[in-house]
């Protein structure tokens, strides 16, 4: 529902605000919008995860998932290739 709602009512008011200013005036209302949000979610929205279950932040840590992510590329990387044999078969016989 909000999402229809939503649908509806942002370009009719991005079009209203278009009218009063450009669309840099748009971009800074809107960007001042995602500001107030942020700034709301980090004074009403607390970490709920203990501290003892936190991992800190570390550069090893990331790199330790690399091969994963490497594996991941591979297997997009021949489904792509797959889809596109299928895609290109009826063009090139």
């Amino acid at each position: 529902m909000l999402g229809g709602l939503a649908a509806i009512v942002g370009p009719v008011s991005g079009g209203q605000l278009a009218t009063v200013t450009y669309w840099r005036g748009v971009f800074l209302f809107l960007a001042a919008v995602g500001v107030a949000i942020l700034a709301a979610c980090l004074v009403i929205f607390k970490e709920t995860l203990l501290v003892q279950q936190r991992t800190p932040l570390a550069t090893s840590l990331a790199l330790k998932g690399y091969p994963d992510v490497a594996g991941t590329a591979s297997s997009l990387l021949g489904l792509a290739r797959f889809a596109f044999g299928g895609i290109a078969a009826p063009l090139v016989g």
